[in-house]
């Protein structure tokens, strides 16, 4: 395969899209973070659009799950690899189902058990406690 030269915004593109640029098939690990960031973000995304939208519940999930795998094909695609959602043993689609089974349970905990975290009082010093 032939080196491939992206210039700073074909870059850009394939990070905000997810996943890793390879060049001369070298992984760069700052871009599996973004790749891991934008996949959280866009799934969530996908996910608050189908919920306004009115969607069932696992509709909702498997949109979220969609939109935010969907990024990471088209970088694949466009980069002449094979999309890491397709790659065999590798967590990527099932990674945003199980976050949102996450942050659904946090969530619902929290509704149930009123779980609240600190809160700080400011003062006008500039220094602040913590409300007992």
């Amino acid at each position: 395969m032939p080196l491939q030269v992206f210039d700073l915004i074909g870059v850009a593109v394939f990070a905000i899209g997810g996943g890793r640029v390879r060049v001369a098939r070298i992984p760069w690990p700052t871009l599996d973070v973004a790749d891991a960031l934008g996949l959280a973000m866009f799934s969530v995304t996908g996910t608050r659009i189908a919920e306004a939208a009115g969607m069932p519940a696992i509709a909702c999930v498997l949109l979220g799950t969609v939109t935010g795998a969907a990024g990471g094909v088209v970088r694949d695609v466009l980069t002449a690899q094979v999309p890491a959602v397709l790659r065999e043993g590798r967590l990527y689609a099932s990674a945003t189902i199980a976050g949102m089974v996450v942050v659904a349970a946090l969530r619902l905990a929290a509704l149930r058990w009123e779980l609240t975290l600190p809160a700080f009082e400011l003062r006008e010093s500039g220094t602040h406690r913590i409300p007992e």
